[in-house]
């Protein structure tokens, strides 16, 4: 859409050209989509005061061309171009002062005077002006890494709802469309918002800004839903960026997805989706047109990615783009991009190169070293660490051990002194990899400890600050932990192995979230709790369990166990692959829709080979009978463990048995309470069933149970259970004993575990927000029945364990598959019976399901078999 030229005053013009001459940090947003870690830099140019973040993703490298001083005026709103009063000289030397302050890597001083401009903005009525210091602030708080802020400053300047921040599900994305393209007439404040500012020239840059923040946050479909909007009014080079960067993540999103599944249909949809993501942000790289330096950083980032899609065998009509497009890269002018951007381009181009089979490893030498040289001149701490440890890196891998030590050591001592600890775990890591193939086996425990406590340091900024991070949590999170338990049993330190594991458990879960300092979180609602009490005095959890526990380690391509029991530690290595086989096919026929049909004979089979690996060798050391822990890694923890079997009995039949999630990611100790629940369950046909869900009129008898055995309750049955009052009524009232018997499931994808209210789906973002109040008081109990794991999902338990830790409740009890009606009703009436008057929840479980093994109509494993405890 073309723009209104307006001859701007002499007065405006002299402080657009001051403007213009400014020197700004920047951050640099060269990798996969995600936005890398922050560049402070003197030499970041940035001709526009308003440039966006995603605009930010390149650096125009001509004066005037792709920001112009027409582009910084909304022309449609006639209070942009008068003449400037005090006010408004008051509010752009604030806003050049926050400028000056951002280039000496003071992102929260500069905030304070952006802040304030924007106040000033707001008095006058400026909403450019407002638009444009909502967006520096957005930068601001991305140096500081504060993505969720970000976002609301610019929907508050941009007159969004709320709950555009919150992206995800359907319903808003729906919603975000609507008010972006047509609102209906039930949004015609809004509408009318949208009519009298067509999204032009600073509007239109606060849209960019958006995007790109929105994708930052991990929210993806709300940020291509912002961005694609933003087309319909320019095709700059700079949103084509921006919204493949966005399609690249959606695509590794869903490659996530698929390396988390085995059922051949959930993998086949999640690796056509990927493979449509990466196609259709190969696709938009190509159509990046406008300044050079802009199509330079499209192609540095569609060469890294067609590189990725090969490593993963996807698109093989691709791989022959890949030498093409090196030989053109390598060739190309980086010197059209500002010093810092220059060599944060190279040091890519680099990283990529080396993993390019036929370019040579000489070839990418050169590169680094250049841009280490160019570090080095401009002073950068962040970029010299960037470059030293990617030459080390390149010195590991062609056998180079003591240079790959030198610069990597280098790399950390830079990455330290500016405390950028998403390169300092980088460096950590291959150090550890460094001393342990020298033998120097205590330096690589440090090292590797060391990058622990790196990774920590990032928190809560590791799914915004480093947004490909939360999409690669597999390769570039879990290894290390996986690596460091490895070495730590190499060195026989098992009870540092359980610490480290425990760590590792946490920061999945802090990954399946999107929400960092977990275990603060928890304590501190726990606090809470028995602050309000008179046991205040509890003692904190100690580091061992109190009663036998079993570890169950993964880690990668080897597979461990330890066993607490009687104060002492004892190691075995089961047989990797007999279990991995026999796992397999226990679980294919658990997850079957035909179980109750499948013989016994069968699964005793299965069951029988895994209890010969993973617990005859280790029976000596656990006691005959009584309770026993289970902390079981991926992909044992969605596997009912007591259906092992001896030969004689299931292990369910000498313990009764939970599953640990850590200590650290429990409420303490709850006081003793009265048994007071809510009971919501569905047993007709609602408005939120889809797919095969039927309704389940039995759930009627098991409410009857539960209220018999609990007494005192409040019940919320079908169309009384929406969320809305789901919601409402927990917090009118404390309940220790939350009790859902509705068709659910849980799945290693955040998306896909809900449970059915009446009204439509409650997903864990649902629960998650809802509990972070700090009104809301963790739970003894919660307990979801009618629930089912998603089919084929290896990890499908980290559901269980996300809803669990959301709803800070000391003990979650949940079904795995949909077991049948009339033996849940039993089940569920003996385990509150039993716990009622005075068995743990663990052994009234226990005694409930061998109630249900006695009887000969519930004897099949389908009956009883189907339950887990979490937590206890």
């Amino acid at each position: 859409m073309a723009r209104k030229r307006t001859h701007v005053s002499g007065a405006i013009s002299a402080v657009f050209r001051f403007l213009l001459g400014l020197s700004l940090t920047v951050s640099i947003g060269l990798n996969s989509g995600g936005l890398q870690a922050q560049d402070y830099s003197l030499d970041g140019l940035r001709e526009c005061p308003y440039q966006s973040a995603t605009l930010r993703e390149q650096q125009p490298d001509e004066p005037n061309t792709s920001c112009r001083v027409a582009e910084l005026v909304d022309f449609s709103d006639p209070r942009s171009i008068a003449l400037p009063s005090a006010l408004s000289t008051q509010a752009q030397t604030l806003t050049q002062q926050g400028h000056l302050l951002l280039n000496r890597g003071q992102p929260q001083a500069a905030l304070s005077k952006w802040e304030a401009a924007t106040q000033v903005y707001r008095q006058l009525g400026n909403r450019s002006g407002v638009i444009g210091t909502s967006i520096d602030q957005s930068l601001a708080l991305q140096a500081l890494g504060l993505y969720p802020h970000a976002c609301q400053v610019m929907i508050s300047a941009l007159e969004m709802p709320k709950w555009v921040c919150q992206g995800g599900s359907s319903h808003s994305i729906d919603e975000l469309r609507q008010l972006l393209n047509s609102p209906d007439a039930s949004r015609e404040a809004f509408a009318q918002r949208l009519r009298r500012r067509i999204p032009t020239g600073i509007t239109l840059s606060g849209w960019q800004e958006l995007g790109g923040v929105l994708r930052h946050l991990g929210h993806l479909s709300a940020s291509e839903v912002v961005l694609e909007q933003a087309l319909k009014y320019s095709q700059s080079g700079e949103l084509f960026l921006s919204l493949a960067n966005t399609k690249q993540l959606q695509g590794r999103q869903a490659w996530q997805i698929y390396q988390m599944t085995d059922e051949p249909l959930a993998r086949s949809t999640a690796r056509k989706t990927a493979e449509d993501g990466f196609s259709r942000a190969l696709t938009l790289y190509q159509q990046v047109q406008g300044s050079r330096g802009t199509v330079l950083l499209a192609q540095l980032n569609r060469l890294s990615l067609l590189v990725e899609v090969k490593s993963w065998d996807l698109l093989p009509e691709t791989e022959s783009q890949i030498q093409p497009a090196w030989v053109e890269l390598v060739q190309a002018d980086f010197s059209v991009l500002p010093p810092a951007r220059s060599i944060s381009a190279r040091l890519k181009l680099a990283d990529t190169s080396r993993k390019i089979p036929s370019v040579p490893l000489a070839r990418t030498f050169p590169l680094v070293k250049d841009a280490l040289g160019q570090a080095q001149s401009l002073n950068s701490p962040r970029l010299q660490s960037h470059a030293a440890g990617i030459l080390g890196k390149l010195y590991r891998q062609t056998g180079r051990s003591p240079l790959a030590q030198k610069y990597l050591e280098m790399a950390l001592r830079q990455a330290q002194s500016v405390q950028q600890w998403d390169l300092a775990y980088q460096w950590q890591w291959e150090l550890g990899k460094v001393y342990r193939s020298s033998g120097k086996l205590d330096a690589a425990k440090s090292a590797y400890s060391a990058a622990l406590d790196s990774l920590d340091l990032i928190g809560n900024q590791i799914w915004g600050a480093n947004v490909d991070l939360l999409f690669s949590f597999k390769e570039k999170i879990e290894p290390v932990y996986q690596e460091y338990m490895g070495l730590l049993f190499q060195v026989s330190d098992l009870q540092q192995v359980i610490k480290t594991r425990e760590r590792l458990k946490i920061a999945e879960l802090e990954n399946f979230l999107q929400c960092g300092n977990l275990p603060q979180a928890i304590a501190q609602a726990s606090a809470q709790r028995l602050a309000a009490t008179s046991l205040n005095h509890l003692a904190p959890s100690s580091a061992l369990p109190d009663k036998p526990t079993i570890y169950l380690v993964n880690l990668g391509e080897d597979l461990e166990e330890i066993v607490w029991s009687s104060q002492e530690l004892h190691r075995h290595t089961p047989n990797r692959e007999i279990v991995l086989d026999n796992l397999q096919n226990l679980r294919f026929n658990l997850a079957d829709e035909r179980l109750v049909t499948t013989p016994e004979l069968l699964i005793r089979s299965y069951s029988q080979k895994l209890y010969e690996q993973l617990i005859k060798p280790i029976e000596r050391y656990l006691p005959p009978s009584g309770e026993l822990v289970l902390a079981l890694d991926s992909p044992f923890a969605n596997l009912p463990m007591g259906i092992l079997y001896d030969g004689t009995a299931y292990l369910l039949e000498k313990y009764s048995i939970s599953v640990s999630l850590g200590d650290q990611v429990l409420p303490a100790a709850l006081p003793p309470t009265k048994l007071k629940a809510l009971i919501a369950g569905i047993s007709e046909t609602s408005p939120s069933f889809q797919g095969d869900w039927t309704p389940i009129p039995e759930i009627a008898t098991e409410v009857s149970a539960v209220q018999q055995q609990l007494g005192e309750s409040t019940l919320l049955l079908n169309q009384e259970f929406t969320s809305d009052r789901f919601f409402q009524t927990i917090e009118q009232a404390e309940f220790p004993i939350i009790h859902v018997t509705t068709h659910g499931q849980f799945s290693s994808d955040p998306d896909q575990t809900m449970i059915l209210a009446w009204d439509k789906p409650i997903k864990i973002d649902e629960f998650h927000r809802f509990w972070t109040s700090p009104a809301t008081s963790p739970l003894e109990l919660l307990v979801l029945s009618a629930c089912e794991t998603a089919k084929g999902d290896k990890r499908s338990a980290l559901g269980i364990a996300g809803v669990a830790v959301t709803t800070k409740a000391r003990s979650t009890l949940a079904s795995l598959w949909r077991v049948e009606a009339g033996s849940t009703a039993w089940l569920m009436g003996d385990f509150y019976r039993g716990w009622t008057r005075g068995m743990s929840k663990a052994e009234a479980l226990a005694t409930a399901q061998r109630a249900l093994l006695a009887n000969p109509k519930y004897q099949h494993p389908y009956y009883w078999a189907g339950w887990v405890l979490v937590g206890n």
